[in-house]
């Protein structure tokens, strides 16, 4: 059923004079029948969420924090005035070359590139639609290698000469020349329409010119009588819609494509993102933007719903960085900010709303825990990733009865370490290197090893045990096909290549976690493509996958860990970042119990003894927190770093 919010358009249409509101309803709804199967569902898939971003540092914005989105798609301005200037296309290659990087699936990331608007005097002459094709051809032959889809123009119809009857009529002829050339040098290429743009007036209403269309359908229709191509797909940004989180803008464009070449077009949404306090919306906060992202992206009410809206960018990555200051700080006065990462690379809330929902809940949005490890009583050692654009490891140790200050490791990741304590004094610390394999380093009681890769592909934080009673290390990541791997070490041996050992039935969706509970047992769990955790145990063999729960409120990796002989504590994080707790006596598993908290990453836990288990978590500034389970029950939530 064609989702379309009728009673809100309406209210907006009526009190305009001399329309028929009810004859436009009816031949809209008329238009959408003819347009749509009855039981047509065309809202935003899986891989139907993509991001946009034109900052000039491709390295800076199309990072880490970008490749754990796993975008699909990727679509960027090309500045039409610069398409000659050697400088700029090598920028653009860089961008497309960062974004291609990205891609986890065969064949690179597919990309989209629409061009800016050009002057309206081009080299002392009005502009002609030859001219403007001159222009952009050697850029289209040096990218159609790696560009899919190309749009004339980015926003035409925000301000300036392209805003006129003579501005449409010439873009029409633009669309014309580029679907041409396409067709002609590009075969393999297409082309989408001119990136259209919504408006708003402050009250909520749309902006309408004095015969009673709005913008949008006066502009929509000039180009489209004037010859105008769309392509195979209407490009569309609702930023307005965004700030106020209404469909109102999105209904009014599929209105007014009813009565066009581009009727029965998916819309896509190359471009739109939430403010955070600047000059579009001043004061705005990063918790109103993260409401506004979880409204792009719910599929049930929000843009993502939209029965035309079949994919959505988010533009852009980065608050804009002060590239000139010796320290990482953000421009000062810059009039854009829609980043999801502020300007050193800490993650904002809205990262892990778009993350969610374009990893389709995979527990890897969360992949930024701390790891433990205890080889007595009286010794914890703790590592973690640094923050914002500081991949390096970081330790403190706690000898019974204070802790030393932080130190690092070095390394470079972008999720969770782990770490074992395979005898007393010994450390091994595993982490997913930049190059996606799994990295070892480790301490002998005096000294550190060198960094040793343990080769593998992985996209999470690998896990990591030693056998209840021994020396023996079990290493588990969480393959690129979403299968469990392990590798194991006796002694100082490692066996010879990771060995798969399945999944869950719907696949593993966060990294792996171990802990040996008897001589010869290890416990792995990990959380399913169902949201449940799931265990599967090694005795003389591997056992079966069991599904121990916490799918109705699990959204990171598991961390677990034991207080004794058979024991098990098994952590998570829950829907609103708090943290719960299961544990095993050796017969029987607990109920789940929450022990509240606000978190940002998975949980990591480690039991020094029987009668007490330590639990850090990221906290929503991204600093670690840590609390303490003895016999008398929980501490609060504390500060660690």
């Amino acid at each position: 059923m064609y989702r379309f919010a009728i009673s809100e358009f309406r209210a907006n249409v009526d009190p305009v004079p001399g329309r028929a509101p009810a004859l436009a309803v009816a031949a809209l709804l008329c238009v959408l029948t003819a347009a749509l199967p009855a039981s047509a569902r065309a809202d935003v898939g899986p891989a139907g969420f993509g991001v946009a971003d034109d900052l000039h540092r491709p390295a800076v914005s199309l990072d880490e924090t970008f490749d754990e989105l796993v975008p699909r798609s990727f679509r960027l301005n090309a500045t039409w005035t610069a398409l000659d200037d050697p400088g700029y296309l090598a920028q653009m290659q860089d961008r497309i070359s960062q974004a291609n990087a990205a891609a986890r699936v065969p064949g690179g990331m597919e990309i989209t590139v629409s061009f800016t608007v050009p002057p309206q005097i081009w080299e002392g002459v009005t502009l002609t639609g030859q001219a403007w094709l001159d222009q952009v051809k050697p850029f289209i032959d040096r990218f159609a290698g790696d560009v899919e889809w190309w749009s004339p123009m980015n926003e035409p119809n925000l301000k300036g000469w392209t805003f006129t009857p003579t501005g449409a009529r010439m873009l029409a002829e633009f669309s014309k020349q580029l679907n041409a050339y396409l067709q002609q040098a590009h075969p393999a290429d297409r082309l989408i329409s001119p990136d259209f743009l919504d408006h708003y007036n402050s009250d909520g209403t749309l902006k309408r010119h004095p015969d009673g269309t709005s913008f949008v359908e006066r502009y929509v229709k000039l180009f489209n009588g004037a010859g105008g191509q769309f392509g195979s797909a209407v490009a569309w940004h609702p930023y307005g819609g965004v700030k106020r989180k209404s469909l109102l803008s999105t209904d009014d464009l599929v209105y007014t494509l009813g009565a066009t070449a581009g009727a029965a077009l998916p819309i896509w949404v190359t471009e739109a993102g939430a403010h955070v306090d600047d000059n579009s919306a001043p004061g705005q906060t990063e918790a109103t933007q993260d409401a506004q992202v979880k409204w792009m992206t719910d599929t049930a009410t929000g843009l993502a719903s939209h029965d035309r809206v079949t994919r959505i960018h988010y533009y852009n990555m980065r608050e804009e960085p002060d590239f000139g200051s010796p320290t990482c700080q953000a421009l000062a006065g810059f009039p854009w900010d829609t980043g999801l990462v502020r300007a050193c690379g800490d993650r904002r809330p809205a990262w892990f709303s778009w993350c969610r929902a374009s990893r389709q809940g995979d527990a890897a949005c969360y992949d930024d825990s701390p790891a433990a490890a205890s080889w007595a009583s009286n010794r914890l050692d703790v590592f973690w990733r640094g923050n914002g654009d500081d991949g390096s490891l970081y330790g403190r140790s706690w000898n019974g009865s204070v802790w030393s200050i932080p130190s690092a490791i070095g390394g470079f990741t972008s999720s969770s370490p782990a770490v074992v304590a395979p005898a007393p004094g010994r450390l091994d610390v595993f982490e997913r290197g930049g190059d996606n394999a799994v990295w070892l380093r480790s301490y002998n009681g005096t000294a550190w090893s060198s960094w040793t890769t343990l080769g593998g592909t992985t996209y999470a934080s690998p896990g990591a045990s030693r056998r209840y009673g021994s020396s023996i290390v079990d290493v588990f990541m969480r393959g690129a096909k979403d299968q469990v791997l392990q590798r194991v070490r006796t002694g100082s041996t490692w066996s010879g290549s990771w060995v798969s050992i399945g999944a869950p039935p719907a696949g593993a969706k966060s990294a792996p976690a171990s802990v040996s509970t008897g001589p010869g047992k290890v416990d792995v769990f990990v959380r399913g493509g169902d949201g449940a955790i799931w265990q599967r145990t090694l005795t003389t063999s591997w056992g079966p996958w069991v599904n121990v729960g916490g799918a109705s409120m699990s959204t990171s990796a598991p961390a677990v860990t034991s207080r004794a002989a058979n024991l098990v504590d098994l952590f998570v994080r829950g829907t609103q970042g708090q943290v719960y707790q299961r544990s095993y006596n050796g017969t029987a598993w607990s109920t789940w119990s929450n022990l509240g908290g606000a978190t940002i990453s998975s949980p990591a836990a480690v039991a020094p003894s029987s009668s007490r288990i330590d639990l850090w978590a990221r906290a929503p500034d991204n600093a670690l927190q840590h609390r303490v389970w003895q016999p008398a029950g929980w501490s609060a939530w504390g500060p660690f770093q």
